[in-house]
Parts: C-alpha cells; structure tokens; sequence
C-alpha cells in the first residue's frame, strides 16, 4: 500500500492586500508507505494542516493529483469519496470532535455504522477501547473524559473499519507529557502493523518516534 502524491500544490486568494494569490503548499511530491510512522513538524500556518487534508481526500488540490494504489482520489464524485475514505482512512482530527449525546462506545462504533452496520461491530470497538486501556468509560459521555481518554477514543475510532491509513491532525496538542507520550506509542504501534501514519505535530520530541520525518515552512516541505 503507498498514498502517494504527485506535484500536489494548494492555492488560496487573499480578500485583501497587495497579493490576490498565496500558496498555502507549493508544488511538491510527497508518499506515505505502509508500515511506516511520518511525522510532518512545522510552524502554525506553515501549510502541514493544509497538505495532510489534501493526502486525507478532504481538500482538493489547485494542482497535481493523490492516488492511493495507483487510484486517483480526486477523480471520483464526493459519494464514492467519501465512501472511499470511511473505507480506507482513518482519521484523527484537531481537537475535541466526539458527538456529545453519544457514549464513548457510539462515538467508536459510528464510523462503522454510517454504510450499514459492520459485522461484529459492538465487539470490535469494545476491543478496540481495551487496547486504549479506557474500556471501563465505554458508557460515559465525552464530556466525561480528560484530554488524554479523550485522544484514545479518537484512536479507536480511527480505527474501527480497519483502515490502511492513519491521520493524525495536532493528536498531542492539548495533552501532558505522559499522554504524549502514550499517544505516539499507540501511533507507533499502529504503523508496526503494517498501515501508514501521517502526524501533523508541533511536538519537539517527535522525532523519535519517526521513521519519516518532514518540516514545513511557508508551504515548502523538506525532508529533514
């Protein structure tokens, strides 16, 4: 399995200024392998947020194209994209994004249940929660967890569909370092089972957890 992407760019206009036409990423190449953890550090505005969305399906590129298994994800119609990315991605994003009215169990499971109800779906996610070492909170709401069980549930339902790729939007962000730490392990983990894992990051200690490690800066990405 390799994402990769190819003379990818992303270009806004501006609503005022002296410029009508910013790159929020310049043209790059850019390929996430299976089994591999990719950390990409860089400055707020630096553009990682910006080129993960694209690699993720979620942004479409100004320029170049993203195909995962030689399929250009960008040729298909918002349907069959969104399906493919239920399918294939799972995604961690900024912040707190659980349902609030749903347990911490329906928040796992939902994912599984948007195209019909996995198989064993109840299961999977309990499973999922005790790896997370937060099983005993399945019946608590999100407002109920610390930042830390908060993170893991997003972890786990990341993960519920079994996907091949991992995105990891800022996963550390509001975490101690104990958490951070417990949270890369778990990433870390993840990529040792074979799948690709891309963490946005401004963690300085984030490179020891990489086998790839990238920075951005003013939209240009360099290996490092």
């Amino acid at each position: 399995m390799v994402l990769k992407a190819e003379q990818i760019s992303k270009k806004f206009s501006r609503i005022s200024g002296n410029t009508n036409i910013f790159y929020a990423v310049q043209k790059t190449d850019f390929v996430l392998p299976g089994g591999e953890l990719t950390i990409l550090e860089g400055s707020s505005g630096s553009g990682k947020t910006t080129l993960l969305n694209m690699m993720a399906g979620l942004l479409v590129p100004s320029e170049g194209k993203v195909t995962l298994d030689e399929i250009d994800i960008y040729s298909m119609d918002d349907k069959l994209l969104s399906k493919f990315r239920n399918d294939r991605y799972g995604i961690i994003p900024q912040g707190q994004t659980a349902v609030s009215t749903l347990t911490v169990l329906e928040n796992v499971m939902l994912p599984g249940s948007i195209y019909g109800q996995d198989k064993g779906l109840m299961k999977k996610a309990e499973q999922l929660l005790e790896r997370m070492g937060i099983l005993n909170l399945k019946s608590v709401f999100p407002n109920e967890l610390s930042g830390g069980e908060m993170r893991r549930m997003s972890i786990a339902r990341a993960l519920i569909r079994d996907p091949e790729v991992i995105f990891a939007d800022e996963p550390t962000s509001d975490l101690d370092d104990g958490n951070t730490e417990l949270v890369f392990d778990i990433l870390r983990a993840i990529a040792g089972e074979g799948k690709a894992v891309m963490v946005v990051t401004h963690e300085r200690n984030a490179d020891k957890h990489a086998d790839r490690m990238y920075r951005m800066n003013g939209g240009y990405l360099k290996e490092v």
